[in-house]
């Protein structure tokens, strides 16, 4: 969630441990995350004899569709830093990005055939730790139509483990909760692992059993009996700790739960009432193997819930289709208004006048939003929005630098509204020979995962030497 809420994506932006002690930046976490998955790979497949070389892999991450631009870059970044074996980063042309519920419905499709019927509108639910991502497509022509933009947020399966947290906090206290995973962080690890496992056999209609650390128990204090400590915490009637075991109440259980499913129940309806005539809707993820969300959401909802088996593992599995396949995907709604940061001549009647600027005698309106996608836009993935033109504005000027912005309402009118945020640069290396005449073109391409830039020289060479920049 820190790579969704942080406005500004840093590479060295500070994640604490989980004892909130040790800081390290959140590049570094990411990068060294993808090297062990990589190294694991590669070492399998030299175990297996495979013929297969590293250079014949291509890659694909699979990220939240809610995160940003900068995010993405980010992620790319984290990949270049892996260095395995033969000091061999993971390359651009080699690595794919994919939004997880896209990629969840990929494999979905293999699943169950009924989804993927030419006309099919549906809602993808990928409920993970952290973060709750939704996303609304209909099926066109074999391929998805995004319906609307994807929404979503931190409400996911960490916000059950708080309320458990918050549970035994009520029950032992703060400080002796906060001493217990201090000093016994690997006897803290794994009550918390039990409880991931038992919230996923939990059903609302018995009792929830979770593994019990007595290390807690003890640094609380044994001068109470634990009945007296639970008869104390007013929760006796709900919850009885023996033999190893906290058992919880079904009533307690569900109250563990609740919050977070209503939530997610109240954002699904608001989308149905939304899009109309929604036939399914797809639970993937860690958290919507619950058999208790499953049972609320089909309650709520009926025959159009439906979940994959390996409901966990869909992501990653469609995330290999996706690889094979990326034009399962057709268009997708813009998220932003995105436009360029440029001057357009001054007219008094329609500019501000502390825009005006003066450049070798001719006034101008500096910080004008140049509007190239609006937002709720329908885009064909890969749509080539207009083509601009630029010149330098010296004779030995060795590179553009141009400004991307972002906007939250349809038709900005300066880079400096309130509502606008620069999101990236576009960098052009040139070489203009001392020609003031030399122009270039530009066009950014909209609709894929991650938003590509083409360039061109006034004789229409394509100048290699371009990018999009989204940390700044």
């Amino acid at each position: 969630m820190t790579l969704f809420q942080t406005r500004e994506m840093k590479e060295n932006t500070p994640l604490k441990d989980i004892q909130e002690r040790t800081e390290m930046p959140v590049i570094d976490i990411y990068a060294s995350a993808i090297k062990y998955i990589k190294k694991e790979l590669l070492e399998d497949l030299h175990r297996r004899s495979s013929c297969i070389r590293e250079n014949d892999i291509h890659w694909v991450l699979t990220m939240p569709s809610i995160w940003n631009n900068s995010a993405k870059t980010f992620l790319r970044n984290a990949a270049k830093m892996v260095a395995v074996c033969n000091n061999a980063e993971i390359l651009d042309e080699m690595l794919s990005l994919a939004l997880e519920p896209e990629a969840a419905f990929v494999y979905c499709r293999e699943s169950f055939p009924c989804i993927g019927k030419e006309g099919t509108r549906f809602i993808v639910l990928d409920l993970r730790g952290g973060t709750a991502d939704i996303t609304c497509h209909k099926v066109v022509d074999g391929g998805l139509k995004e319906l609307k933009k994807p929404e979503g947020g931190g409400f996911g399966g960490t916000d059950v483990d708080a309320k458990f947290k918050r549970l035994l906090v009520d029950i032992f206290g703060f400080a002796a909760v906060k001493s217990f995973k201090e000093k016994y962080l690997n006897e803290c690890w794994e009550m918390l692992a039990d409880f991931e496992m038992s919230k996923r056999k939990f059903d609302g209609n018995d009792q929830l059993i979770v593994t019990f650390s007595a290390r807690l128990y003890e640094i609380y204090g044994e001068h109470e009996s634990i009945d007296d400590v639970l008869q104390r915490a007013g929760c006796s009637e709900d919850i009885k700790i023996k033999r190893g075991k906290m058992h919880i109440s079904k009533d307690k259980g569900q109250w563990i739960f609740d919050e977070t499913i209503d939530q997610i129940i109240e954002r699904t309806q608001s989308l149905i009432n939304m899009l109309e005539n929604v036939d399914y809707i797809v639970l993937v993820g860690g958290f919507s193997e619950s058999k208790y969300f499953q049972t609320r959401m089909k309650a709520e909802f009926g025959d159009k819930v439906v979940a994959p088996t390996a409901s966990k593992s869909a992501v990653m599995k469609g995330a290999v289709l996706f690889g094979q396949s990326p034009a399962s995907i057709q268009t997708r709604v813009s998220k932003y208004t995105y436009g360029i940061a440029t001057m357009e001549h001054f007219k008094p009647e329609i500019h501000s006048e502390n825009k005006l600027i003066v450049i070798d005698g001719f006034e101008y309106c500096d910080d004008i939003f140049e509007r190239l996608v609006t937002i709720g836009q329908e885009i064909t993935v890969g749509q080539y929005m207009k083509e601009m033109t630029y010149y330098p504005n010296i004779d030995d000027q060795a590179h553009f630098v141009l400004q991307v912005f972002a906007s939250s309402v349809e038709n900005p009118k300066y880079v400096t509204d309130e509502d606008c945020q620069q999101i990236g640069l576009l960098l052009v290396e040139i070489d203009t020979g001392g020609n003031r005449d030399f122009e270039i073109k530009v066009q950014l391409v909209f609709g894929g995962t991650e938003i590509q830039v083409e360039v061109w020289d006034g004789h229409g060479n394509l100048i290699k030497d371009a990018r999009m920049d989204f940390l700044g």
